[in-house]
């Protein structure tokens, strides 16, 4: 039960992190910016809630990965099925409902911790340190991959366009 409160309170925080998508604000009329005030709220909202809730939920997935091998060594087997439920979820989501969604990369992230299932903690904590060493290459590599998009575009696509066109800048 502890653990299923903790996520309710990060999802919670990601509920507050994403409500400002939400309500619009990201897709802003032109000419339209903050002030100093708006962009000191935007700034500590960044750094206390974004960057708080989002690793924590991550955590904690993790950490419900780790229990259920505890409590049942094969465990894989049933984790991977509720991962291609979640990977389901995620991209009838992302595709269809909002480009934010977050479960189709749970689902990816997950499938990467089921190699390290029955491996020993020394070489979880390795490969911890590789990945955290690699992560400016990789942010540099993901930067580098990203398709630059226009917000008022994007805007009027989910205001006025057709299906697929949602669909296409949803994938984008």
């Amino acid at each position: 039960p502890t653990l299923d409160i903790l996520r309710g309170f990060c999802l919670l925080g990601i509920l507050f992190m994403n409500i400002t998508v939400f309500v619009g604000f990201w897709f802003k009329p032109f000419g339209f910016g903050l002030d100093d005030v708006g962009s000191q709220v935007n700034y500590w909202t960044e750094l206390l809630v974004t960057s708080s809730f989002r690793p924590s939920l991550s955590i904690l997935f993790g950490l419900g990965f780790a229990l259920q091998l505890k409590r049942n060594p094969n465990a894989v087997g049933r984790f991977s099925r509720r991962l291609f439920v979640l990977l389901a979820f995620g991209l009838v989501h992302g595709f269809g409902i909002w480009y934010g969604d977050i479960l189709t990369e749970y689902a990816v992230v997950g499938f990467l911790l089921i190699p390290f299932a029955k491996r020993s903690n020394v070489t979880i904590l390795l490969w911890a340190a590789g990945v955290f060493l690699a992560l400016p290459f990789l942010a540099g590599l993901t930067a580098a991959l990203s398709v630059p998009l226009d917000d008022t575009a994007i805007a009027y696509t989910f205001a006025d366009g057709s299906w697929p066109q949602v669909l296409r800048t949803n994938a984008l």
